[in-house]
């Protein structure tokens, strides 16, 4: 509250008017200070959010992309033994056709049947070593699809409450209240 005495009331009313319009402006212009300073340090708190979940997506893809490499290295080396493979498989088929035969005839102690049945036993267990795609890649890809989704949407939220803020922020000004 602002009180002036004097004898002439509209010299005074007026006095009055001009002191608080002078107040109110300054008033003003400290909140907008505050205002900014605010607004830049929220911001900055945003960008660097912004910035680790970027580098966390930016890591789940780098990530994906070793597994893709040691991925595509497992292939060259299966197109490289496919060759192998098939003849493992052939021969594998053979010796059990051998040894249902070799059963027809004679036991399971037979030299013969026990010399078929290590073959094949050697040779399943080529046929294991045999490189397969890793099973982690689908769920690399699965992470980095989320990572991606919820950098995104985070993104998204954090540009417009920043918009919003700095709405709200700008609409704080103190009014005047003339005599």
């Amino acid at each position: 509250e602002i009180m002036i005495t004097g004898h002439n009331p509209k010299k005074m009313s007026r006095l009055v008017n001009e002191v608080s319009k002078i107040y109110v402006a300054e008033v003003n212009l400290k909140v907008e200070r505050i205002n900014k300073r605010l607004i830049g340090k929220r911001e900055s708190e945003l960008e660097e959010y912004k910035a680790s979940l970027k580098d966390k997506l930016l890591d789940a893809k780098k990530k994906l992309e070793d597994y893709e490499q040691r991925i595509e290295a497992v292939r060259l080396a299966e197109e490289k033994d496919i060759g192998k493979a098939v003849t493992v498989k052939s021969r594998l088929m053979e010796l059990e056709i051998e040894r249902a035969e070799l059963l027809r005839i004679y036991t399971e102690v037979h030299p013969d049947v026990v010399r078929v049945n290590s073959e094949i036993d050697n040779l399943k267990k080529q046929m294991d070593l045999l490189p397969l795609e890793p099973k982690g890649r689908i769920q690399l890809e699965r992470e980095l699809s989320d990572h991606q989704k919820v950098y995104s949407a985070l993104k998204d939220k954090w540009d417009e409450a920043s918009l919003k803020r700095i709405e709200e922020l700008k609409g704080l000004k103190v009014k005047s209240a003339e005599i």
